[in-house]
């Protein structure tokens, strides 16, 4: 793993990320970036920015909240993205939404636009391709994991189920 990759953990950190977010990672991963923005929004300067007009009326803003249906300056409490491999196609998103935010968990699963299918104990859902991370699960308690196919997601959940090894901090030498 590069260096890059243990500053921006090493920055989550500083920002008051609680624990070591290598458990939501595959062991092996080329790079991986945790924001706890839960912490963020609770520090002065998270609230500014948060506040800054320019953040509240961003179109980029605007577009994460329709495709999500979760507002990422009150419903997320924390992202990591990581990828296994080296292309930008390789990238898996795992969010977790404020509990608060449970029911617009389940009003974007029952949105008509997507396509479901199981998987164990998960569903994973297939929005158009027009979108950036066209294939998403859920976990049952509510974690959010979204990935350009459908093999990156499943491999996601399975290791949130334990059923891969993850990344430790053993990893950050």
């Amino acid at each position: 793993m590069g260096w890059a990759a243990a500053v921006l953990v090493g920055a989550a950190g500083l920002a008051g990320a609680e624990s070591f977010p290598g458990r939501v990672a595959p062991a092996g991963v080329q790079w991986i970036a945790h924001l706890d923005l839960a912490a963020f929004r609770a520090t002065a300067f998270g609230k500014a920015v948060i506040a800054d007009p320019r953040v509240a009326g961003s179109p980029q803003k605007a577009e994460l909240a329709e495709r999500l249906g979760l507002d990422p300056a009150r419903d997320i409490q924390s992202l990591t993205l990581y990828a296994a491999g080296t292309n930008r196609t390789d990238a898996v998103a795992v969010i977790v939404p404020e509990p608060a935010a449970a029911e617009r968990v389940a009003a974007w699963r029952s949105q008509t636009n997507l396509a479901a299918e199981t998987y164990g104990k998960h569903t994973i859902y297939r929005r158009s391709l027009g979108d950036g991370m066209p294939f998403r699960g859920v976990t049952p308690d509510g974690r959010l994991v979204a990935a350009l196919t459908r093999d990156q997601v499943g491999r996601a959940l399975d290791l949130l189920d334990g059923k891969a090894p993850a990344l430790t901090p053993a990893a950050f030498p």
